[in-house]
């Protein structure tokens, strides 16, 4: 009877750890980035001209597909010395400093509510984890 049990536990264990992995969405098809852009840059950095439209500020564009070209390694308007965005690096990355607390420059959004620690945690994290398409 005790063989039984633990074949039966041998099994179940087993079948826990063979679960399907969780579908992650295919690159370029609207996965993480598409998913930042829509429910953190668009809303909060887009809006009202400032980085959208035909001349963006800075010549940054956050409201389209734009966007990753115009962030990862590209040069900051105003320190082109820095990359907006540094793969795998947010401390290294001038958008952190410009949504963050601190840095050399106004904090972004300009004349709007700062984003929040979700969003800005949410940011780094894209940014630690290889600015994920």
């Amino acid at each position: 009877m005790r063989r039984i049990w633990i074949g039966w536990a041998a099994v179940a264990a087993l079948a826990a750890g063979c679960q399907p992995a969780p579908e992650t969405p295919a690159e370029g098809a609207g996965g993480e980035f598409a998913a930042l852009v829509a429910e953190v840059l668009e809303p909060h950095c887009a809006g009202a001209g400032c980085h959208s439209g035909d001349r963006p500020a800075g010549g940054l564009h956050l409201g389209d597909e734009r966007a990753y070209s115009d962030l990862v390694d590209a040069p900051a308007h105003r320190r082109p010395d820095r990359k907006r965005v540094v793969p795998g690096d947010p401390d290294s990355s001038y958008l952190v400093d410009r949504i963050s607390a601190g840095g050399d420059t106004p904090r972004m959004p300009l004349g709007a509510d700062p984003l929040g620690r979700a969003d800005i945690d949410r940011i780094r994290g894209w940014i630690r984890q290889g600015v994920k398409r």
